[in-house]
């Protein structure tokens, strides 16, 4: 099993101190919210940054746009040649395996690479890692309910189901645990046979937050996903 991280791209739920709203990457914003097929090439994805550029009124360099996607490869997938992600000059966020290569297409003509997002259950994802992003999400979400729908929770944009691509069963698995234990802010809870998450305590100050990410050595691996 690969070694964990307790990493987390807090800027893709995080505001400034300021108030103001984090504008996020464009490849991130298109990659994870909008991209719904489990597998990419770079030229399908460039060719929706021209459509998007093109519907604002810009028209970019397609090298430009290949770096910009270039970047945000680099961040998610593991270098080819096998090295470890803290090992290399590499993003540590490739070292959860989200994105990983899938073989070549052949794209008018010519085979280019072939990616994947990884849509099975995330054993380098720990619970620990997985509360820090819901409670990032619930603080961002529109309103200010103290209830969210389990669907929401598991495929809506910057959720945590969505961001991590974690199957629903993991995602219904791993909130059960955090229900059932009096320690952490949220239960699930049945209402009108539909299934949603209540906040049942404040949410812990943000300073130390990500401390007690890196401080919990939990392995949520056990009879939750396995039983």
């Amino acid at each position: 099993m690969a070694r964990r991280h307790h990493g987390c791209d807090r800027g893709r739920f995080r505001r400034y101190d300021s108030g103001k709203p984090v504008a996020r990457f464009y490849a991130w914003e298109l990659l994870i919210n909008r991209w719904n097929e489990p597998t990419f090439t770079p030229s399908a994805v460039i060719a929706a940054f021209v459509r998007e550029a093109e519907g604002s009124g810009r028209r970019l360099a397609e090298v430009s746009l290949r770096q910009h996607f270039d970047v945000w490869l680099r961040t998610y997938c593991p270098p080819r040649s096998g090295r470890v992600a803290e090992d290399a000059l590499d993003s540590p966020l490739a070292a959860l395996g989200l994105v990983r290569h899938a073989g070549e297409r052949d794209g008018g003509g010519r085979k280019e690479p072939l990616y994947a997002f990884d849509m099975g259950t995330k054993r380098s994802i720990t619970q620990a890692l997985f509360r820090h992003c819901l409670i990032e999400w619930w603080e961002q979400r529109p309103g200010s309910e103290n209830t969210a729908a389990f669907a929401d929770v598991a495929s809506a944009p910057l959720s945590p189901g969505r961001v991590l691509r974690m199957p629903e069963r993991e995602v219904a698995a791993r909130l059960t645990a955090l229900s059932n234990d009096d320690r952490f802010e949220f239960e699930l809870v049945e209402s009108l046979n539909q299934y949603q998450i209540r906040l049942r305590r404040a949410l812990p100050p943000e300073r130390g937050r990500l401390a007690a990410v890196y401080d919990d050595p939990d392995d949520f691996y056990g009879a939750e996903l396995n039983g």
